[in-house]
């Protein structure tokens, strides 16, 4: 299966209590768009669980900052986690950013990586994060509902949700444990592998970014073929993840907060239930060949988009 189609059956399919799945899985395409041409280690895509926590605190800073809620429950652990850390303002800060201001989460995200030492606070909020991310969306983001066999139909009651629900190979994860002076790894996504991922974040001490990326030792893996799929759409798939979490975040808020959340994250106002984009085709790719002149089609929350040359959505050009 393809990549782009994993994430659409997870878009339009994947049941969710809160955004926590597309925060993740915004983070996973954030970092293919800042290395789309990444070499794969012996075919494989290493992505340090605490890097996608930087960024996921990157995409909730101003949504958090600015009331928006991102889940069902009574608290949320990651906007939890982001407000306090913003109410020791100075103390925990970077390079002087004002962590009062919502529009300072990119910002941060990007001096963190940029400082020689991090505050303890922060890096217990990265590890808030982490934990959060491994308990939640990178257990159950590849489960979506099985697909319906015509020839042997099942009802709903007489399966575990577990049973009526299949994985998706969308990434693997792997665990990374030294014992003996020698090097385990565990390559595997089941309960008992996650909880040995979440004993290894008492590893990440710091005092510096690099030190937290050298100390991780849990990671989504990506087969090469699935990172260079996303990489072809990483525009595409960005966008579409976007107008998705728009309509989770709907289900959670009201009043003001819902005129705020087609700023949060696209330029443009959300299209009508239906409505189709059709973008031009003309741009050229980096080796100045043409793009083929294909369509691509997402459905995600009733919304339908038609990108043309696999251009993204806001018109800019891989």
């Amino acid at each position: 299966m393809h990549a782009a189609s994993m994430v659409e059956r997870i878009l339009a399919t994947g049941s969710t209590s809160s955004t926590y799945k597309f925060g993740l899985l915004r983070a996973i395409v954030d970092h293919v768009i800042e290395s789309p041409a990444q070499e794969p280690k012996n075919g494989l895509h290493f992505l340090p669980v605490v890097d996608l926590a930087r960024r996921v605190l990157a995409h909730y800073w101003r949504p958090t900052l600015e009331g928006i809620r991102q889940g069902s429950g009574p608290t949320d652990k990651i906007p939890d986690a982001i407000l306090k850390l913003k109410m020791l303002g100075n103390c925990a800060s970077v390079s002087g950013v004002d962590l009062t201001d919502s529009l300072n989460g990119f910002r941060l995200s990007l001096e963190i990586t940029q400082v020689e030492a991090l505050s303890k606070s922060l890096i217990r909020s990265l590890r808030a994060i982490r934990r959060t991310l491994l308990e939640m969306p990178i257990q159950h983001l590849p489960h979506v509902p099985r697909q319906r066999n015509a020839r042997s139909p099942s009802s709903p009651t007489d399966k575990s949700a577990l049973e009526r629900s299949e994985r998706l190979p969308l990434y693997s994860v792997v665990t990374v444990h030294e014992r003996d002076g020698h090097l385990h790894s565990w390559f595997d996504s089941s309960k008992e592998h996650i909880d040995r991922a979440l004993g290894l974040g008492r590893l990440l001490v710091g005092p510096g970014w690099a030190h937290l990326v050298e100390q991780e030792r849990a990671f989504l893996v990506f087969s090469a073929r699935t990172y260079e799929e996303m990489a072809s759409l990483r525009f595409w798939l960005r966008d579409a993840i976007a107008v998705r979490w728009i309509r989770e975040c709907k289900k959670y808020n009201t009043g003001e907060a819902l005129g705020r959340l087609t700023v949060q994250f696209l330029d443009d106002p959300i299209p009508p239930r239906s409505e189709k984009i059709k973008l031009e085709s003309g741009a050229s790719t980096p080796r100045g060949q043409p793009w083929k002149e294909r369509q691509v089609r997402l459905r995600a929350g009733g919304v339908h988009v038609v990108c043309r040359g696999l251009q993204a959505l806001s018109g800019k050009v891989p």
